[in-house]
């Protein structure tokens, strides 16, 4: 499916002071409004010929992760020691499912791909960089607020939040203005369903939010004809909530 706002590259580490080679390289895609990133992929280009850069590797992006950024989801692709081109003139094709490159990104100068699935097209170069005198543990990263890539700007190396929200960064989740208020969550969808009277009565209930919540002690509350007051477990957070009573209800 077409990303529900925008999919893009949101934090990177290539480059650092290590003596043994660069640690902790990775790689993070964003999906503003939660989406699904199982089927994208990303391709590495090495750009020693920046007019025609050709691909050194290309990984899947997971399904990705709520890390608590607004409606964002978070997907980490890591490399081993060295695992990425150092620079000058290397660039990162993100790929869609339907092979469809979503977003073409370089690091210390731009570069034209010469195959794979960016062929012919010209990247977008980030304005910041790392060096061999960079810290290890850090990272590029994207900060600012609002729902697209247009909306953030890359800062200098920071401590890395890898899975986890930027430092400076909120989302607003919903393609809004940048910096605007985020949207509160609704409930989608309930099992039982209004007025249902078929419900089994040893199931549990079921709440289906808009976007991932957390639930504090006393959110829900279950109170019967019959069975009076029921005690409900749930988890601490999710966007789909199974509730449990614990018991079977009394039937009518």
């Amino acid at each position: 499916a077409p990303a529900q706002a925008e999919v893009f590259i949101n934090e990177l580490h290539y480059d650092d002071s290590t003596p043994a080679g660069d640690v902790g390289e990775a790689i993070e895609v964003v999906a503003t409004a939660g989406e699904d990133l199982s089927g994208y992929r990303l391709y590495l280009y090495n750009g020693a010929n920046a007019s025609a850069a050709v691909v050194y590797d290309n990984k899947p992006v997971p399904a990705g992760t709520a890390a608590g950024c607004g409606s964002a989801t978070l997907a980490v692709v890591t490399y081993p020691t060295n695992g990425l081109q150092n620079g000058p003139n290397d660039g990162i094709a993100l790929v869609d499912a339907s092979g469809k490159v979503v977003q073409f990104l370089s690091y210390e100068g731009a570069i034209t791909a010469s195959g794979g699935p960016a062929a012919g097209m010209t990247s977008q170069n980030i304005p910041v960089a790392e060096t061999n005198s960079t810290a290890p543990g850090t990272s590029l990263q994207l900060t600012g607020s609002g729902s697209q890539y247009a909306h953030f700007t890359w800062a200098e190396s920071a401590g890395e939040t890898f899975g986890r929200c930027n430092n400076n960064q909120t989302f607003n989740g919903g393609g809004g203005t940048p910096g605007g208020p985020n949207t509160p969550p609704s409930v989608t969808t309930t099992t039982p369903a209004q007025g249902s009277s078929t419900f089994p009565a040893a199931a549990d209930l079921e709440v289906v939010f808009s976007e991932t919540v957390t639930l504090a002690s006393g959110a829900f509350a279950l109170s019967c004809g019959r069975s009076g007051s029921v005690p409900l477990t749930w988890p601490g957070s999710g966007k789909t909530v199974k509730l449990s009573t614990n018991t079977a209800l009394v039937a009518g």
